[in-house]
């Protein structure tokens, strides 16, 4: 999944600012420690060198730079599932490679699209629509849920241009955002907009901000990950809350409290 929305990622036509953004998305998705969908053997190397072109300052001389920000990392996943599909032959040798019908990809040819997209509606839509299995909407889903379904998403509407078969497929499509999009549409966005703007909690004095670099929550102490990935920033402190994460918050704003104190004396 990384490798392909990384070649969408490449393929794409944004400003600028719109491949930071992309960027982060991805990497925050895919790379950073504890990502929801990490990719395995990467190197902090490789990591620590995405993260600092996406901390530097922006500027139109980046788009080349931006452009070519994963390809060490796509050469990792390359050689993975390498590794995997090494794996899965020697498994099938010995009778024990039996996840799919041995006939699905029967006469698929490169180049054949129309048994390609075939194949994909066989097998992408029914994992794709596993992933909403008693969710209310994508917002109730898990973490790895949410990212599984952004890149599933993304792979089938992006990359495939596959349009899904049944209407309850398309509506799903419809519920989840997707990385390399310019616009953010759908019951997602509508959703993430009703979020208050600003929040008082515990002295601190949080404003809601779309999050372009790597930040972790104070409380959680995960990384904010995402497609639209927003955070509440205290304008007092250096404290930086996931949206989910202000209720649980227990530590008073510092600043705050001792201004207070003053005012107090």
């Amino acid at each position: 999944l990384f490798y392909l929305i990384t070649d969408i990622y490449q393929n794409s036509g944004g400003t600028t600012k719109e491949l930071r953004k992309w960027a982060y998305e991805i990497f925050s998705t895919f790379l950073i420690p504890n990502a929801p969908l990490s990719v395995p053997n990467i190197d902090q190397p490789i990591v620590q060198a995405i993260d600092k072109v996406l901390s530097c300052p922006a500027n139109s001389e980046q788009d080349d730079q931006l452009k070519r920000l994963f390809i060490a990392a796509r050469q990792v996943s390359v050689d993975d599932a390498n590794d995997h599909l090494t794996d899965f032959r020697q498994k099938r040798q010995i009778g024990l490679g039996t996840v799919f019908d041995r006939n699905m990809l029967a006469g698929v040819v490169v180049g054949d699209r129309a048994k390609e997209l075939k194949v994909a509606d066989t097998l992408l839509m029914p994992g794709f629509e596993r992933l909403f299995a008693g969710a209310a909407d994508f917002e109730s889903l898990e973490t790895r849920s949410q990212a599984l379904a952004c890149a599933l998403g993304t792979v089938i509407k992006l990359g495939l241009c596959l349009r899904p078969s049944c209407n309850v497929h398309e509506k799903l499509l419809d519920k989840c955002p997707t990385f390399v999009t310019k616009d953010k549409s759908g019951k997602f966005k509508i959703k993430s907009m009703a979020s208050k703007r600003s929040v008082q909690v515990k002295g601190h004095q949080f404003l809601l901000n779309n999050v372009n670099v790597t930040v972790y929550c104070y409380h959680c102490r995960e990384a904010v990950w995402g497609i639209n990935a927003q955070a509440y920033f205290c304008t007092n402190c250096d404290v930086v809350l996931h949206k989910q994460c202000t209720s649980a918050l227990t530590d008073s704003c510092y600043p705050a409290q001792t201004q207070k104190a003053k005012q107090q004396t």
